[in-house]
């Protein structure tokens, strides 16, 4: 039985399909802990989002694609900045083992405080699309704000639910956009980060696109 497992591991490594696990060549992990440097907790309390239809192109970092530069927008499109209050807003990601790799679950947490028909009605609005992209400000910003805004869900977007309870919460409605797992749609790779020259340029890179 043995050698018939190595044979058939040989013919699958042969024709190609055998997954290794090892997609990128690791060139350097530069994981270690920075004394100098020490990452703190928790994510600032404002988001941008937008939906990944409305995005025509991005520019991205020559030799890394996990790190973006700019963005264009279709005409008359736009992000929306959503600010939060006292750590009302989170963020995650986990990685995902599929048939053949590995893939990751996106997940951003955030609040709405506009409890009226007119708030109501944006919530429902938000929950009917499919391709929701959204950038989150980190506590952290690493050196010249490298790490400080994380980007979710931008290749395949995300669905967002939500959900309130009156007795809980000052009453808010909790919101939580993730990918949409029902289809299938994991991403196939950790956020993305936006960072070009420092974090006061990178944050108005964001800035600009919610100007109409």
């Amino acid at each position: 039985m043995k050698a018939i497992l190595n044979f058939i591991s040989f013919i699958f490594a042969c024709s190609g399909y055998l997954y290794t696990g090892a997609c990128d060549t690791i060139t350097s992990l530069s994981i270690s802990f920075d004394c100098a440097d020490k990452t703190v907790q928790g994510t600032e309390d404002r988001i941008y989002l937008g939906r990944k239809s409305d995005i025509d192109s991005e520019t991205t970092d020559l030799t890394n694609s996990l790190i973006h530069k700019t963005y264009t927008l279709g005409t008359g499109k736009i992000l929306f900045k959503i600010t939060g209050t006292n750590q009302s807003m989170g963020a995650q990601f986990e990685s995902h083992q599929n048939e053949f790799g590995v893939d990751y679950n996106h997940t951003v947490d955030f609040m709405g405080f506009d409890l009226t028909g007119d708030g109501l009605a944006e919530l429902e609005a938000l929950c009917n699309q499919e391709d929701i992209v959204i950038w989150q400000v980190n506590k952290y910003k690493g050196t010249s704000g490298a790490a400080a805004i994380y980007v979710y869900g931008y290749e395949y977007g995300m669905k967002v639910t939500l959900k309130q309870n009156r007795n809980e919460k000052q009453a808010v409605i909790q919101l939580q956009a993730t990918n949409n797992k029902d289809k299938g749609f994991y991403e196939p790779h950790p956020p993305a980060t936006l960072w070009n020259t420092d974090y006061l340029t990178s944050i108005d890179i964001l800035e600009n696109l919610t100007v109409p």
